[in-house]
């Protein structure tokens, strides 16, 4: 009864003790509380060799290795410290000589010889195929540009096989466009305007110097003295500024036109059509001219060169306008109506010019 006594009136109470034995508390057995110890204790060594697991893992997921932290967000100002603003991407001056220098050399190309080497891989086939597209089928629309050039793409043709009766089509690939062409034919115009000009002042100074003897024998009783007819006749020399003249003409229309062209469709958006195809165009319609010209040193009349030169200006200015009016008009059709305009306006200029400066009669 005393013990019991005191064991309500006490205030120690077993329950209350975390040290006193209870025997209502469930206690662990011995061997599964030394199991727990050793994992305990284990487990920092087993975390230290998953490590080079898990890294490898992430690794295979990730296709550019371990991932980066994001970027700060926010503005830049109020990230001091966080962030270079000298290496941002937009800053010129992180570039070092070297990356300056090669983007320097990169824009040089345009001067070197062999960026244009490509353009001049033609053989003769090639080059009589497109002289007969642009003297035959001026009149076709994008023949010369997209069958005879390719534009720069696939173009199918067919082909009959003697083992089959169907028609194959293989695709063939056209070698674009070249300056070779354009180069040979516009040397051959130059040469051909000296040469017909000065042979035209040839046989206007011998219908002059005819008419002449003829006036100067019916007013006159004595005969003409040989030697002095002949040294008037010899009087007559080559004028050799028709063909510096002649350059000049011929590569401004075929070489400086495009070009400006090309610059003004490139300030206005209009990126379809390349420098190249520009000359290699305005090259090939040439060739009319090419072909009229070598006519023109006959003692015509005026009104009949002026049927030729229109001739050839006609088939010209068709040419360029059926070749490079379309691709144009498919990018902005209200900008590149002022190229459409401005064809056949240049070719009836360039026909004057040709007209008044090499094939005008000096007679008096």
């Amino acid at each position: 009864m005393m013990q019991s006594s005191y064991g309500m009136n006490s205030n120690y109470d077993e329950e209350d003790d975390p040290f006193a034995p209870n025997p209502f508390r469930a206690q662990p057995a011995p061997q599964q509380q030394q199991q727990q110890q050793q994992q305990q204790q284990q487990q920092p060594y087993n975390n230290m060799q998953q490590q080079p697991q898990q890294l490898y893992n992430m690794q295979q997921q990730q296709p550019y290795g371990m991932q980066q932290p994001p970027p700060p967000q926010g503005n830049v100002q109020y990230l001091s410290g966080t962030m270079d603003q000298n290496a941002a991407p937009h800053n010129y001056n992180n570039q070092t000589p070297a990356s300056s220098f090669f983007s320097f050399a990169g824009c040089l190309n345009c001067i070197r010889l062999d960026t244009y080497q490509i353009y001049f891989d033609v053989d003769t086939s090639d080059v009589a195929g497109r002289l007969k597209a642009a003297l035959l089928f001026f009149h076709l629309p994008d023949y010369f540009r997209v069958d005879t050039l390719g534009d720069d793409r696939n173009v199918v043709v067919t082909s009959e096989t003697s083992d089959t009766d169907n028609n194959q089509e293989t695709p063939i690939l056209r070698k674009g466009p070249d300056l070779y062409g354009p180069l040979w034919i516009a040397c051959t115009l130059v040469f051909t305007l000296a040469v017909t000009s000065n042979m035209l002042l040839y046989f206007d100074h011998w219908k002059q110097f005819t008419t002449n003897q003829h006036h100067h024998s019916s007013t006159t009783t004595n005969t003409t003295n040989p030697s002095s007819a002949a040294g008037d006749f010899q009087a007559m020399e080559y004028d050799l500024t028709h063909l510096i003249h002649a350059l000049s003409v011929v590569a401004t229309f075929a070489f400086g036109l495009p070009t400006f062209f090309w610059l003004a469709t490139i300030c206005m958006g209009m990126t379809k059509v390349p420098w190249v195809m520009w000359i290699c165009c305005y090259g090939y319609c040439l060739v009319p001219y090419v072909a009229i010209t070598s006519l023109l040193w006959m003692p015509w009349w005026s009104l009949m060169q002026w049927i030729l030169l229109m001739l050839a200006t006609l088939m010209s200015g068709c040419f360029v306008l059926r070749n490079l009016a379309n691709p144009l008009l498919q990018q902005d059709a209200g900008k590149a109506a002022t190229f459409v305009l401005a064809f056949p306006v240049t070719h009836f200029i360039f026909m004057c010019v040709l007209k008044f400066s090499f094939y005008t009669s000096t007679k008096k």
